[in-house]
């Protein structure tokens, strides 16, 4: 039998199966392999869709001691060039772990590991718990202690286990097509709002009645003129993320008087088109200040909106659609967290948290008909002895309707008015008495 030199898998689009690639891969007994030297390790892990890729890779180092060093490329940053990254092979190439915050775990991707501390970056869609400084999206300095990885199998360490609560993986992806108009997809940030509030005036106007401004205020509404067809949409976005569009229609939604009733006259139209314009105009102003050559700098933001639709946050060609690393971490990632199929053994049967206490806001992942519910494997479990509770867990919802119940105030008695029997009082009952028997 021949064995390739080199060993390369690759998952079918469409494959639902669980695929988990261990460091290293023993074809035969791991003892008779090492002694003849017949072991694969993993030097690689490509994420890719048809247009662009990125990939973790080890190498030799040009050293004495020809360490090995693993490499992170992404050909849309550092000009191309793969950036060598810090930490133990078998923690670089994987990365997707469950990380503590407060009583919670929640998604992230390992970044950089320390000998104690390590650099992750959090899911952008986790919804942390009231008070907690978790910045969704953003990278953070975690305890190595707090790290978890999928606990593959692993029924007892799955039980002391809250689960936080995110946005899952395959409702991201949905969510995305909805960020251009649901204004309710994100919420505006401090700098769209500095943009725009000092023209709530205007964007008023654009959207009850906007032929009251003129056409030099709104270069949006200049092209709309001079357009061969009427067009209502005025779909431009040069210079700026779905990110940024989604936040200016929330803050559109939410500040503008009346809007929440016009969702129709606004979303993708004249008045968001002029909005998206003013955050070019306050991200840019100092830079189109300088390029002022008979245009006004509010008409340079336009012509950007314009010219870069289609192209990068910078205004370079998009030859390719960037590959979203965390979305595709956090899809291998969940496949063996809610994997419920025969391969997962017992701790597939719902066991997180069981001996702990409740997820956060009491959230029941595997309501939400994730990929796992078309397993077509799935483990048929004793749950009325797999999923009991354990002495020890916490039910938030029952502790919330105890403390409700006991903070309401307790109904008291109706106080009875004393009164003083003396002989006075007395004669005046007998006489209503006496009149009440006439």
């Amino acid at each position: 039998m021949g064995l390739p030199v080199f060993w390369c898998v690759k998952i079918h689009p469409e494959d639902n199966q669980l695929w988990d690639f261990p460091r290293i891969l023993y074809p035969v007994a791991g003892d008779e392999a090492k002694k003849h030297q017949f072991v694969y390790e993993l030097t690689a892990e490509v994420f890719s869709n048809q247009n662009h890729f990125v990939t973790r890779f080890a190498t030799s180092l040009d050293t004495p001691k020809r360490a090995t060093g693993v490499f992170f490329y992404d050909g849309m940053q550092h000009g191309g060039q793969a950036q060598r990254e810090s930490g133990k092979l078998d923690h670089l190439l994987g990365g997707r772990v469950l990380v503590r915050d407060g009583l919670f775990f929640f998604p992230a991707r390992l970044i950089q590991k320390g000998h104690k501390f390590c650099s992750i970056r959090w899911w952008r869609h986790n919804i942390p718990a009231s008070g907690s400084s978790q910045q969704p999206g953003k990278i953070a300095k975690v305890s190595i202690e707090d790290i978890k990885d999928e606990l593959w199998q692993n029924r007892a360490a799955r039980r002391r286990i809250r689960l936080g609560k995110w946005v899952r993986a395959f409702i991201a992806e949905e969510q995305a097509e909805a960020a251009w108009e649901d204004p309710k997809f994100l919420p505006f940030s401090s700098e769209i709002d500095r943009a725009l509030q000092p023209n709530i005036g205007i964007l008023t106007q654009l959207m009850n009645n906007p032929d009251s401004v003129m056409d030099s205020l709104c270069p949006a509404k200049k092209w709309q003129a001079g357009m061969k067809r009427t067009t209502k949409a005025i779909e431009h976005s040069g210079g700026l993320t779905v990110d940024d569009c989604a936040r200016i229609n929330n803050w559109f939604y939410t500040v503008i008087p009346g809007a929440s009733q016009k969702q129709h006259i606004w979303i993708g139209a004249l008045p968001i088109a002029h909005a998206r314009t003013l955050v070019l105009l306050h991200r840019h102003q100092s830079e189109f200040i300088h390029e002022v050559e008979g245009a006004s700098i509010v008409e340079l933001a336009f012509n950007r909106l314009v010219a870069w639709t289609g192209k990068t946050v910078d205004g370079k060609d998009k030859l390719y659609e960037r590959v979203d690393v965390d979305l595709e971490a956090l899809q291998l990632l969940k496949k063996s967290v809610f994997d419920i199929s025969e391969d997962a053994g017992v701790a597939g049967n719902q066991q997180w948290g069981l001996d702990a206490g409740s997820h956060l806001q009491n959230w029941n992942p595997w309501l939400e008909y994730g990929p796992e519910s078309h397993c077509t494997n799935k483990r048929e479990g004793d749950d009325e002895v797999e999923c009991q509770h354990g002495p020890d867990f916490i039910d938030d919802q029952k502790q919330h309707l105890l403390n409700t119940f006991s903070n309401q105030p307790k109904a008291r008695p109706n106080q009875v008015k004393k009164r003083w029997i003396n002989d006075d009082n007395l004669a005046k009952e007998n006489s209503k008495k006496q009149k009440m028997n006439v």
